[in-house]
């Protein structure tokens, strides 16, 4: 457009001047025969000097019309561009704020009035109504956004912000601006564009939401699965204690009650193990579980799962060998439970699938230069896997197919917390299979050498640890007795047998606030406090108990948290509320001993975990 007016121009100013000369050529033809002598006759000279000047009124004339009709085509050029860019912000559908800094003055366009529901009615164009319009809770921050863009503390304006709109809704709006200076780099104007984003906006927020309330039915869950953790784990710690005790005196039985013994034993057992996937998974999945970091010795964790594996390997008459050449005696760093765990899954499954044959599992440890691996294969003649089932056997809840869970029962859990515990350790579970004839489970993990001050033997530590148990139990007779706060009978009979069996008197409270009085009329050497309890749980008992010793200065009693949740944060919970530590359910023999050895002899837990040798 611009070219368009220059050239109007330049054809204007040919015109003229090219009427111009026309006009002085006339002048000079009749001039010239005048003054040369030529014609001498007055109303010769008369007519010409008329025709002359009409001559010059003429291209006058014409020179005006070539000027009129190019200023009539300029301003038609002018409109046209002001009515260009009126279509393209109307095309955008932006809103246009002008802002004349040193003035005030604003130009607010029909887009962003209309945006916001108004007409020029609403506007007195001054910087005002923009502020006014404005979210409450965004002003601050907007204005500080631009404050810190004019005074070049932000490289660029680009922010969004909340409007109100007429009719009372707020409008999400994305803005975008320019600052324009001077020579001098002073802000002189500046000009930003406004877009309506609340569709966006609210789409986002949908979004987000969804994904809240995907976390809280994903807490729900969790919360769920601790309840029901706690609701199953305390009756299970009654019966797998009460087993436990009937098995380690069955010898005082008969031979079919001690058959009967040792059924309930290994029931309670497997009972607890499967509670104790369904929690691990938990506990996986959340990002909760940690693996132990301790050294111990291979060939003790291999004897344990031969013996325990060659039971079920007899009763489906298995032929089944663990091999493990080379690593007799080999200490290794890491965490020995959930290794065990893990080869169990892996070696239980391969019995459950195997009808005849064998079941062969070999160790060996590998080397790849400066690296070594245990590597652990466990190779059967079982009924094998299809090549497109593999992965999904490692899949929650999940089978190979819908007829094994039928056939041969299994939640479902072993294979994929197997695999995640691998991961955990830096390892891995490698398959290979054919239908028909069987497969190879690999699990592979890193192999970390031993540490110099972790190198004892652990067999001669273990019963070291249960001799220092045995002689320390001694120095605990006329200590004061202990207090166990716990509301389920079951585990009342059992925990309190297991404290005879040691020779400790105790007092047996069954709620937090009848253990807070009770505690209140008694110096007790311990108190195991169970933490959901009807009229107060145990954090709020310890909690108590901890503020009155507070107050009267009194010693500090030792107090043992009890929780069948057994998640990762219920032991800083534990620790939090005021106590001292916490055993999980179900309430491991040893532990619970050796525990109420260490607070009520005065020895400390170190000396009991690591005894001199």
């Amino acid at each position: 457009m611009k070219f368009l007016s220059n050239k109007i121009f330049v054809t204007y100013m040919v015109t003229l001047s090219t009427g111009f000369l026309v006009c002085l050529a006339l002048l000079l033809t009749i001039a010239l025969p005048i003054t040369s002598g030529k014609i001498t006759d007055l109303n010769d000279i008369w007519l010409l000097a008329s025709v002359s000047f009409a001559t010059f009124l003429l291209g006058f004339f014409i020179s005006f019309l070539v000027l009129k009709r190019a200023l009539q085509k300029f301003s038609a050029n002018q409109i046209s561009e002001e009515e260009m860019f009126r279509l393209a912000v109307e095309g955008t559908k932006d809103g246009i704020i002008d802002w004349d800094i040193k003035s005030g003055e604003v130009f607010f366009s029909d887009q962003f009035m209309e945006m916001l529901g108004y007409g020029s009615e609403g506007f007195k164009g001054t910087i005002g109504d923009f502020s006014d319009k404005l979210d409450p809770d965004d002003r601050k921050t907007v204005w500080n956004h631009i404050s810190l863009y004019i005074s070049s503390k932000l490289s660029e304006y680009s922010t969004t912000f909340r409007m109100c709109h007429k009719s009372g809704r707020l409008v999400w709006v994305k803005a975008q601006g320019i600052l324009i200076r001077n020579h001098k780099l002073q802000p002189l104007r500046f000009v930003s564009a406004l877009t309506d984003v609340s569709a966006t906006k609210e789409y986002e927020m949908t979004l987000q939401d969804a994904i809240l309330r995907a976390e809280e039915a994903n807490e729900a869950k969790s919360e769920f699965l601790a309840h029901m953790s706690h609701e199953i784990r305390t009756p299970l710690t009654a019966i797998t204690g009460a087993a436990g005790i009937l098995n380690e005196h069955a010898h005082e039985l008969d031979d079919k009650k001690q058959k009967l013994a040792k059924v309930l034993n290994f029931s309670s057992i497997s009972l607890k193990d499967i509670i104790s996937d369904i929690l691990d998974f938990s506990k996986i999945e959340s990002g909760e579980l940690e693996l132990e970091e301790l050294m111990f010795n291979l060939q003790e964790v291999f004897e344990h799962i031969t013996s325990v594996m060659s039971v079920r390997m007899k009763e489906k008459n298995l032929d089944f060998v663990f091999s493990y050449k080379g690593l007799d005696g080999q200490q290794f760093y890491g965490d020995p439970v959930r290794l065990r765990q893990i080869l169990i899954n892996l070696i239980g499954n391969a019995v459950k699938f195997t009808e005849n044959g064998h079941v062969h599992v070999k160790a060996a440890k590998e080397d790849f230069g400066d690296i070594s691996v245990l590597r652990i294969d466990i190779e059967d003649t079982g009924v094998g896997i299809e090549e497109s089932q593999i992965d999904l056997i490692f899949e929650r809840f999940k089978q190979a197919d819908s007829g094994i869970s039928r056939k041969f029962g299994g939640t479902g859990l072993g294979l994929p917390i197997s695999k995640k515990l691998a991961g955990l350790m830096g390892g891995s579970i490698e398959v290979k299979s054919v239908t028909g004839k069987g497969s190879v489970f690999s699990l592979i993990v890193p192999f970390v050498a031993p540490k110099d001050e972790l190198s004892r033997d652990e067999a001669q530590n273990e019963a070291l640890r249960k001799k220092r148990i045995d002689e320390l139990k001694a120095q605990i007779e006329g200590t004061p007795k202990a207090l166990l706060v716990e509301d389920y009978e079951g585990n009342i009979t059992v925990l309190g047998h297991i404290l005879e069996d040691m020779d400790i008197k105790f007092d047996v409270a069954r709620t937090g606030l009848e253990a807070v009085n009770q505690w209140k009329e008694n110096h007790y050497g311990l108190i195991l406090m169970d933490i959901q309890m009807p009229e107060m749980d145990g954090f709020s008992s310890t909690r108590l108990i901890r503020s009155i010793e507070e107050e009267t200065d009194t010693s500090r009693t030792p107090i043992v948290g009890m929780t069948a949740h057994a998640m990762v944060g219920d032991k800083a919970k534990c620790l939090a509320a005021g106590m001292d530590t916490y055993l999980p359910k179900p309430i491991d023999e040893i532990e619970l001993k050796a525990t109420v050895v260490k607070y009520m002899s005065g020895n400390s837990f170190a000396e009991i975990r690591n005894p001199d040798l």
